[in-house]
């Protein structure tokens, strides 16, 4: 048998797992997949509540997100795409001292929004005159105030953090987590003759997009493909045994890959058991649509930084995507937990609805209680990029390399999206390649 032959063992069936999968097979190499639970996705899961689509996991994937696009085509998904209502993509808002400020996305919508005061925009556009870089790494937290001032920080850059990573703007690293940024500093001298000159791109238009039937969907397309290669229900206690014969692409959580490989390498366990990850808690709730004053013309909101509650934000999931809940209702997704309140993951199911009444209902006019309610917990949710963390990656690439025929994947190496997971693992894959 040739080398190309040699069926290559990938554990774990989240987005990275099913990717390399994927890659490997258009290449044409086999592969035999192992899942530990019932079905593959990871974090990606569509549950039906009666008549609602309830995302559990990644709500939606950006244009950008090619990889993703790909797959699903090649997947069958095709005309199972949706895009996004366009009032979704163009509004979203700040909560702010129990009042929502929509985001200012434009130049325009900046110099005329009334989410920052007059001199808090003054100093955002004397940003090309910021202070250059400190030679030692940077919190995201640093750097925006540092070229931005504070209020940018705690209205607009801080509530995305805490909202799309669940994370601390001053515990994160810049050039770990958003290294875009630190790339466009050092490239043009300043974000805003930054975003002006590449405003004349060709870049894709502010949207967002899902399936018919949910995220879940890409998962169950990917089974219904390779359904012989994949086994679910099947827990890896070691991977010694496999390495022998295979090669290992091994794509679990960092806290899971850590025991796995600690009989090869004490400082890759440390390294890899190191890395915190962040809790979540969804709250999905139903109301009537006569219930709610509030248009819900928009994508949700995030929370500004000098918010002292423990909800990070909400996401109108009927508002931004058709069929998420019957005409007459409207679904509602709200977020609790994140880096900055992770106390939040053991509340009782009822002090997450007495915040929501507490600070939802009046900015959303909501009368009354919600007619259903679901609960999600994932007490390891999004892995957090805290300073320091490309120094571990580099570490745990370098003792990864020692152990031959392994290659780890994961959220937590460059990017914490979907198509950032499904990216790496392409690469990993592809580095795998054999002569026939």
């Amino acid at each position: 048998m040739s080398l190309k032959k040699v069926p290559v063992v990938i554990v774990g069936g989240g987005i990275a797992g099913m990717s390399a999968a994927h890659c490997l097979a258009k290449e044409g190499r086999d592969f035999l997949l192992l899942e530990q639970s019932e079905k593959l996705g990871g974090v990606i899961a569509t549950k039906k509540g009666g008549p609602y689509f309830l995302e559990t996991g990644p709500f939606s994937f950006l244009p950008k997100a090619k990889l993703i696009f790909e797959m699903a085509q090649e997947l069958g998904l095709q005309e199972e795409i949706v895009e996004a209502k366009e009032s979704a993509a163009k509004n979203r808002f700040i909560l702010k001292k129990q009042k929502l400020y929509r985001l200012p996305l434009t130049a325009k919508d900046f110099l005329f929004s009334s989410l920052l005061s007059p001199w808090a925009k003054l100093r955002f556009l004397l940003e090309p005159f910021a202070k250059k870089p400190p030679l030692e790494e940077e919190t995201i937290a640093a750097f925006v105030k540092r070229r931005a001032g504070q209020a940018v920080l705690d209205n607009m850059i801080g509530p995305f953090v805490s909202g799309v990573v669940a994370g601390d703007p001053y515990r994160l690293s810049l050039s770990a987590q958003f290294p875009i940024f630190a790339t466009l500093e050092k490239e043009y001298g300043s974000l805003l003759r930054a975003f002006q000159r590449r405003k004349k791109e060709n870049r894709p238009k502010q949207t967002l997009f899902s399936f018919k039937e949910g995220m879940e969907s890409l998962p169950k397309a990917f089974l219904k493909k390779y359904g012989s290669q994949v086994r679910c229900n099947t827990t890896v206690l070691e991977i010694k045994s496999i390495l022998q014969n295979h090669p290992v692409i091994l794509t679990t959580p960092a806290y899971v890959s850590a025991k796995l490989l600690r009989p090869f390498s004490e400082v890759l366990f440390q390294e890899l058991a190191s890395i915190y990850y962040a809790p979540i808690v969804l709250v999905h709730a139903a109301y009537s649509r006569n219930q709610i004053g509030h248009p819900l013309n928009g994508f949700g909101f995030l929370s500004a930084a000098g918010e002292t509650h423990p909800l990070l934000g909400s996401i109108w999931a009927s508002s931004v995507f058709e069929g998420r809940s019957p005409k007459e209702d409207v679904l509602l997704t709200f977020y609790f937990g994140g880096a900055k309140y992770p106390e939040a993951i053991n509340w009782p199911d009822e002090k997450y609805l007495e915040v929501i009444q507490k600070i939802a209902n009046p900015v959303l006019k909501i009368s009354g209680d919600c007619k259903k309610y679901w609960i999600q917990k994932h007490e390891k949710a999004i892995p957090q990029y805290f300073l320091g963390h490309q120094k571990k990656i580099e570490t745990i690439e370098k003792e990864t390399s020692k152990i031959k025929g392994l290659h780890l994947v994961g959220n937590y190496f460059s990017g914490v999206s979907l198509d950032e997971a499904a990216s790496h693992a392409k690469k990993i894959a592809q580095s795998m390649r054999r002569p026939q």
